[in-house]
């Protein structure tokens, strides 16, 4: 015979087996009213249908739920301007946020920040083509524009999501096109300062383009080695420079050490060499993040192997 805690434990479990299987079945029947709505998305008469069916849905939970508010902004980032799109984002916006937890209220304010987020996503976009255009001018008028950048203030949902991969996507294309531009003139201030301010928005430069602005950098800088302002941002550059698989430290080293040997300012260059071989051998040691003796030890070598006779 069971006892009561047995009993008890039975119950428990037919209602964890009830709820699981109520789940399941109203997750079948959210995919079908999905697949049913996205068949022909802007017709107004599948709306009516797919919101009648979301009001019979039960035991779905706000987790299972998201996707359904997924797929009804998705039809409105496709569908901007359809005013039947914009009703059922609302309506089903509602109907998501009445069943949170707790529940939460929609009101047209949060429609009015997924049409902003709309157009700011819509705005970006324009910019992003428009970097295509290879001329300094555009370029630069573009570059005035990335401090309007800022989202609009707003809940998390889809369209904010798909505006910072837009963003990042426009970073990404920007930044590659800054360095190219100052691998041809990296004495530029005015690069300098978008460089700067760039590097605050973009997780990881291209690596390749990196490297090759820092070897163009360091070309110039050899030729006016006393130059503290330029040497201030070659070693900003540095440290900013992407880590794991990317800028290749030693070859940034070796690059110093070949423009070093065949200088004639090799008094001057004699701090750069070493301040460059300690930020590669730091980026070696990461667990130390510095130079270790022998390390000095080898650069002493190096330098002196390309000593002028």
């Amino acid at each position: 015979m069971y006892n009561k805690t047995q009993a008890g434990d039975a119950l428990a479990w037919i209602y964890i087996g009830a709820s699981v299987y109520l789940e399941s079945q109203a997750i079948k029947k959210r995919d079908e009213l999905l697949e049913y709505l996205e068949a022909e998305p802007l017709k107004p008469e599948r709306h009516q249908d797919f919101l009648n069916g979301l009001r019979k849905l039960k035991s779905l939970g706000s987790l299972n739920s998201r996707a359904v508010y997924d797929c009804v902004l998705e039809i409105f980032i496709n569908n901007p301007d359809n005013q039947d799109v914009k009703m059922l984002v609302f309506q089903t916006g509602y109907w998501y946020s009445s069943i949170q937890e707790p529940p939460k209220i929609y009101s047209l304010d949060k429609l009015s920040q997924i049409e902003s987020l709309l157009g700011k996503k819509k705005e970006i976009e324009t910019l992003t083509a428009r970097l295509d255009n290879n001329s300094d001018e555009v370029f630069l008028e573009i570059s005035k524009s990335i401090e309007n950048l800022a989202l609009p203030e707003s809940d998390d949902n889809l369209v904010k999501r798909k505006v910072v991969e837009t963003i990042d996507l426009f970073f990404e294309k920007y930044s590659s096109l800054l360095l190219q531009r100052m691998a041809n003139n990296p004495a530029n201030k005015d690069l300098q300062l978008l460089f700067k301010s760039t590097l605050k928005s973009i997780d990881r430069p291209d690596p390749d383009l990196y490297e090759k602005f820092l070897v163009s950098l360091l070309k110039d800088i050899v030729l006016d080695p006393k130059n503290k302002d330029f040497k201030d941002f070659l070693m900003y550059s540095l440290e900013k420079a992407p880590g794991i698989a990317g800028v290749s430290s030693l070859n940034i080293y070796n690059t110093v050490l070949d423009l070093f040997e065949d200088s004639t300012f090799q008094k001057d260059l004699r701090t750069l060499v070493l301040d460059i071989g300690r930020w590669h051998f730091s980026r070696k040691n990461w667990l130390r993040r510095r130079a270790k003796p022998e390390d000095e030890q080898q650069m002493q070598n190096d330098i002196l192997m390309r000593l002028h006779q």
